[in-house]
């Protein structure tokens, strides 16, 4: 009895060695700046799906506002970069953050890229994964307050789905 929980705990410590543990993600920077304004700039989409920057654009203020963040409205934003000359998203992403970030008075800028948006179908249901890249910044410096990438897949349909309808 005594040499099988010690086997059983030998093994238990060797398993626990081969898990793999998240890093804690650093939010110093982002804490420090305390930013209270954001301004979403146009998102670059580097996916096949046309529509992709302009169907995620519409979406991401209200998380921002839901936080309590004053998120500067993104059609506006946009209309703003257009007069003066940053019609194009890429064009966006490299003027130098500072410079948005003075049109605005914002506190920090976000940027974000769809990496890839991808609809595949089967017989019954369909899914669509998404990856982004999400970046924000200091408006005033343009130092890095915080970055991330995501990946989303919403799934539809499906057997259970048909079940249900039944």
């Amino acid at each position: 009895m005594f040499k099988n929980t010690i086997f059983l705990a030998l093994i238990a410590i060797l398993l626990s060695a081969c898990a793999s543990s998240l890093q804690p993600k650093d939010y110093s920077l982002f804490r420090e700046a305390n930013p209270r304004s954001v301004v979403i700039v146009p998102v670059i989409n580097h996916s096949q799906e046309a529509e992709a920057a302009d169907l995620f654009l519409t979406t991401l203020a209200i998380p921002l506002a839901e936080r309590g963040y004053y998120v500067f409205p993104t059609n506006m934003v946009r209309s703003m970069m257009e007069e003066d000359g940053l019609a194009d998203a890429h064009l966006v992403h490299s003027t130098e953050t500072p410079i948005l970030g003075s049109l605005f008075g914002a506190d920090a800028i976000l940027y974000v890229e769809i990496l890839d948006w991808k609809s595949q179908y089967a017989l019954l249901s369909s899914s669509i994964v998404v990856e982004f890249l999400y970046t924000l910044k200091d408006a005033r410096t343009g130092a890095l307050l915080w970055q991330d990438q995501q990946q989303f897949i919403q799934q539809k349909g499906g057997a259970r789905g048909i079940s249900l309808q039944i």
